[in-house]
């Protein structure tokens, strides 16, 4: 079962980061999704995602907890927490944080910008420091990224992300329009995948106009079998 939860916390993965030239970009309004993710039908557990702005910085929140059949065998909890700046439609990560709660052991891992392009790390007992280019964010930050930049209808999108002791590229390549229907509703959709170096593994990915560019799903399939998360709940926060 712990191979299932890894694939679980996949789903979790960066979908995105700020990078290229854009226009007509706005960061996302705040909200909170919650998401339920399923392997085969069965239930593996929920996503509960928030957002929110204060004073000029954002801080976003995602806790993941095993449900279901999973949760019989293992009593998982995650959360991520990325904390930042925001300038315009422009995110600056300062910190961004994931604490792993087995019930057993916890497992964490830390990421600071403590100069400009400048990344401090710890991660599984070793600790790194190095250089990124601008606009480097985490991989929890990165999704609002992807909500930002989604809107511009654009072929290709690539990002970077700190991550293991280095930036790395990631790219979305826009496969067309979808109509998706989750328990949240029935959504006209600009469908995305994830452009993997493993020919074992495809990420794709539906995000909704009608909610600010918010993923309402997204697929995974490793090694032939498929896990999906789709959205369940979603509440706006926009201003009246």
């Amino acid at each position: 079962m712990k191979r299932t939860f890894i694939f679980l916390l996949l789903l979790m993965m960066p979908l995105s980061s700020p990078g290229a030239a854009r226009d007509e970009t706005a960061l996302p309004p705040a909200f909170t999704a919650i998401y339920t993710v399923k392997k085969a039908g069965l239930t593996l557990g929920d996503v509960t995602i928030s957002l929110r702005y204060d004073n000029g910085r954002y801080r976003y929140h995602k806790k993941t907890r095993s449900r279901g059949l999973l949760a019989l065998f293992r009593k998982d909890v995650v959360n991520e927490t990325s904390e930042g700046r925001i300038d315009g439609d422009r995110l600056t990560m300062d910190r961004y944080t994931y604490v792993h709660e087995t019930g057993e052991r916890t497992m964490r891992h830390t990421i600071r910008l403590v100069a400009p392009n400048r990344i401090e790390e710890r991660h599984k007992g070793k600790e790194y420091s190095y250089h990124v280019p601008d606009n480097t964010l985490d991989r929890a930050s990165s999704e609002i990224a992807l909500m930002r930049d989604a809107r511009l209808d654009r072929p290709r999108l690539v990002y970077n992300i700190a991550e293991r002791g280095r930036a790395k590229a990631l790219e979305f390549i826009r496969l067309g329009e979808r109509e998706k229907t989750t328990a949240a509703g029935r959504f006209a959709c600009g469908e995305y995948r994830v452009n993997h170096t493993s020919k074992k593994r495809s990420t794709t990915l539906c995000v909704a106009p009608q909610l600010d560019y918010l993923p309402v799903t997204v697929t995974h399939v490793e090694k032939g079998t498929s896990f999906t998360m789709r959205l369940r709940e979603y509440r706006s926060e926009k201003a009246e």
